[in-house]
């Protein structure tokens, strides 16, 4: 494992173009985040950074709380400082707007939630991006099927888009912990509608529902998730979905870790390294003594 971890002697995975005697420019590639709330998300920020040194991505940042605008802080205040989320996730679709709207013309820029980790370098992700100026994930996979859109939109966010209809409710919903776009006016045009929408409490608000008027397929309402996958329905030629199984041959994972898992190294994840993982490595006896260790 420290061999393995030790990132001042991993082989180099990036392009070699910066060795050849004729200049071969290439977009940048950016990664965001964002964390707030417990330290565990915190660490979960830090640890998919690490994840994505020497993979191909050229600019990190780690966003928090505090670099939100004070502007659109103030004006969404009463959305920001609800719990849930960190402000129901409005934050998500505020930094990927912002970024798309600063960095240059034709350049990538992914969004991975904190919990996320990446385990081999981008290529197979750039190879998309040739074809494809935004990719979303979709809610589920062949192999176990998909959630819907219908399954996580409240029936208000449908009225408003003038899109309550089978057909819609129906089509295969999206998972919001990973967005990849290159930068081009189709992109900025969804970052910034789905914005634009999810300024509106009333319909980002999972609390704001009327349960007489839902239809009868609805589990819960994804807020910034279920604006961002109704944007995607409205443009969806410009579209392309990846599913869950696709992951692994992007070399992407979700580790989910919460509080009730802090203890748990994400290392064997980013490493593969699943045996040690299993019968060591993250053990009960390993995390008491972790606790121990960093609560004394």
């Amino acid at each position: 494992m420290l061999i393995k971890s030790d990132i001042s002697l991993q082989p180099v995975t990036i392009s070699r173009d910066h060795e050849l005697a004729t200049y071969n420019p290439s977009p940048p590639v950016y990664l965001i985040s964002y964390a707030s709330g417990h330290d565990v998300f915190f660490k979960n920020q830090a640890t998919l950074s690490y994840s994505a040194l020497n993979k191909g991505i050229d600019h990190i940042f780690q966003f928090r709380r505090n670099h939100i605008d004070p502007v659109f802080y103030e004006k969404n205040k009463a959305t920001l400082e609800i719990k849930s989320g960190g402000g129901y996730w409005l934050w998500k679709p505020y930094f990927i707007a912002k970024m798309l709207n600063e960095i240059p013309e034709n350049s990538i820029l992914i969004y991975a939630d904190s919990a996320v980790i990446f385990y081999k370098p981008i290529t197979k992700i750039l190879d998309l991006l040739k074809e494809h100026d935004i990719i979303l994930l979709q809610d589920g996979c062949p192999r176990k099927g998909y959630g819907t859109i219908g399954q996580k939109t409240k029936r208000e966010l449908l009225q408003f888009l003038e899109m309550d209809t089978p057909d819609i409710r129906q089509r295969p919903g999206n998972w919001a912990c990973l967005f990849i776009f290159k930068n081009t006016p189709n992109a900025r045009k969804f970052a910034d509608r789905w914005l634009e929408l999810s300024q509106n409490l009333k319909i980002l608000s999972p609390a704001m529902i009327d349960f007489k008027i839902q239809h009868p397929e609805l589990i819960c309402h994804g807020a910034d998730q279920s604006i961002a996958g109704l944007v995607a329905e409205q443009m969806k030629e410009k579209v392309y979905y990846i599913h869950s199984d696709m992951l692994r041959e992007l070399g992407i994972q979700n580790v989910h870790r919460h509080p009730n898992r802090q203890y748990i190294s994400t290392l064997p994840y980013i490493f593969r390294i699943f045996k040690i993982n299993e019968w060591f490595y993250n053990s009960k006896i390993i995390q008491t003594i972790r606790s121990w260790f960093y609560e004394n």
